[in-house]
């Protein structure tokens, strides 16, 4: 279950006009198969939340001519949700918006938490989860409605009204 949710892939907009056919992703045997053929995926990792927005253009035109097809990223928790339940993703669809347009034209990865590790503050989770009564422990199985699945799912079903996911 937590592939399916951690594997999401975002085609290029200029093929999600009204008059496209339906999109796909799956994974047929031991290939991935986008809208019925078979894809390598060739991936670069670029994280939106740690390069100034007037780069991402530069960056992610430099990841096509090494050959990339797609740009992994991580989702960190803890900068779209400050606040329990305020969701914020604006810097994610601006970051989705310029990754789809033709000039640059990668597929994304998006890296769901909620812990993402990457050497980022407190593992991209919310600070504001220290605070949850009676006590969550962080990074441990347990079934508060705060744990990884939960956690991921808060995050998808935020994110879940931006009509370019294709969820694999």
């Amino acid at each position: 279950m937590l592939l399916a949710l951690s594997l999401i892939i975002l085609s290029p907009i200029a093929s999600l006009s009204s008059l496209s056919p339906p999109r796909s992703f799956t994974i047929t045997g031991n290939r991935f198969v986008k809208d019925g053929t078979p894809m390598n995926i060739i991936s670069g990792e670029m994280h939106y939340a740690r390069v100034p927005p007037g780069y991402w253009r530069d960056r992610l035109l430099r990841l096509r001519a090494l050959g990339m097809n797609t740009v992994a990223t991580y989702v960190p928790w803890n900068i779209h949700e400050e606040r329990p339940g305020r969701f914020n993703f604006t810097l994610l669809t601006d970051f989705l918006d310029l990754t789809e347009t033709e000039e640059v034209g990668l597929h994304v990865l998006l890296r769901m938490g909620p812990y993402m590790c990457g050497e980022w503050t407190f593992g991209g989770l919310p600070a504001w989860l220290l605070s949850i009564e009676p006590h969550v422990e962080i990074r441990c199985v347990q079934n508060s409605c705060h744990d990884s699945e939960a956690g991921t799912a808060s995050i998808i079903s935020a994110q879940s009204p931006c009509p370019r996911a294709h969820f694999g």
